[in-house]
């Protein structure tokens, strides 16, 4: 269930029913920061596939473990100067939605799923 939806030129913003979370779904169609469709030459990108648990339904962005892992690289990888873990998981994906989402996603460059 969607309540307070808001579209903007390039995000979708709802509140969780469950446990009134803002939930942010930007121009990928994933719930992560937006980023550039070209990764940057400074930037270690990785790819997150899965399902709730990956998408982390129920809880804030910066608490879901795609942006937990930005921050623990951020703070221990000095080789690159940005990290983006794109995360695509979406409640209730299954293994056909997530090979189908991996190969749409490779547009992005990562360089490790």
């Amino acid at each position: 269930m969607r309540c307070g939806c808001v579209a903007a030129a390039s995000c979708l913003h709802w509140t969780s029913a469950c446990g009134g979370c803002r939930i942010a779904i930007y121009r990928y169609g994933h719930y992560d920061d937006d980023f550039p469709e070209v990764k940057p030459p400074s930037e270690l990108r990785g790819l997150m596939l899965g399902d709730s648990v990956t998408m982390g339904d129920g809880m804030e962005n910066h608490d879901a473990i795609a942006h937990q892992l930005e921050v623990l690289l951020g703070q221990s990888d000095r080789e690159y100067n940005t990290h983006q873990i794109i995360n695509t998981g979406v409640e209730g994906y299954s293994t056909n939605h997530e090979s189908a989402i991996f190969r749409e996603s490779l547009v992005f460059a990562p360089d490790f799923v």
